[in-house]
């Protein structure tokens, strides 16, 4: 039978682990909330925070990754005696989760203001681009430069919210490396490029968008990833809720690219187009032009 504080802490520790992550340092088991640092993320960046009580019958606590936003919530096993949790240590701990939930969003709050201060900042001091000779990226990728700016060696893509604010910037390398601005929001953010149609498009990244701009001339959102194209389909039908809309997947091997799109499509009533090749519609275009001289 479990009774040390050690053995506690112990199953509340493999629990983390078997949840996939691993608090740095030692565990403390006092009911308080405890920010740590977790293996595997930058240092002293505190992405993590626990509770774990011992009060009760049933030692308890809680788990948070706020850099994925994963938690956890675990009890010790039930004893034969043990018919139910402690109330008063399970709603000590609910109330620690709310709280910890609220300092976690002030601070990606903060985080999300400063981010945009230094994008519209950048953004503001980034050149306008004439031609694409200009960035390697758009020369191997055959498009145009669509009101992107260069900013440095890198291409330079602004992302906008729902009242078309800058609060984040995609910087894309000559060799096509590509990030963001550390705490930038992203979720639900897109960059547009042309004027408002019937029917609007949606893709992952810059160059799938600005072929399929080119090549339709209808409006293109783009979504920087796939996990955000549902996020955005439906800031735009938010936005426009007539249109037809588009979700112009990506073919992935693995599959991802078309799940995401398809539960975006889901999520807002639209329909999805995916290239009939592995690819994204760059590709798929590009290798077109290609195959026809």
């Amino acid at each position: 039978m479990i009774t040390t504080q050690a053995e506690i802490i112990g199953l509340f520790s493999d629990a983390i682990a078997d949840h996939g992550f691993k608090v740095t340092g030692d565990i403390v088991a006092d009911g308080a909330l405890h920010r740590c640092n977790l293996d595997g993320h930058s240092k002293d960046t505190r992405n993590g925070a626990y509770v774990l009580h011992l009060d009760g019958k049933r030692p308890a606590g809680w788990f948070m990754d706020f850099k994925t936003g994963s938690t956890l919530k675990w009890a010790m096993p039930r004893g034969k005696d043990d018919t139910k949790h402690d109330k008063q240590a399970q709603d000590e701990i609910n109330r620690q989760i709310q709280y910890a939930k609220e300092v976690r969003a002030r601070e990606m709050a903060e985080l999300q203001r400063k981010a945009a201060e230094r994008a519209r900042n950048i953004w503001h001091r980034a050149t306008t681009i004439t031609k694409t000779i200009q960035h390697p990226y758009l020369e191997r990728k055959f498009v145009q430069s669509h009101a992107v700016r260069l900013y440095g060696s890198a291409l330079v893509i602004p992302l906008t919210d729902e009242s078309g604010a800058i609060v984040n910037l995609q910087f894309i390398q000559p060799d096509g490396i590509k990030r963001f601005l550390s705490g930038g929001r992203k979720k639900g953010c897109y960059f547009i490029i042309g004027e408002p149609t019937e029917t609007i498009l949606l893709s992952e990244g810059y160059a799938t968008g600005a072929s399929l701009y080119e090549q339709t001339g209808k409006q293109v959102f783009i979504a920087f990833d796939a996990g955000n194209l549902q996020p955005v389909a439906q800031a735009i039908r938010a936005k426009y809720p007539t249109a037809s809309l588009i979700i112009c997947a990506d073919n992935d091997a693995h599959g991802k690219g078309q799940q995401s799109a398809n539960d975006a499509a889901l999520a807002i009533g639209g329909k999805v187009l995916i290239p009939p090749v592995i690819g994204d519609w760059n590709d798929y275009f590009t290798n077109q032009a290609v195959a026809h001289g």
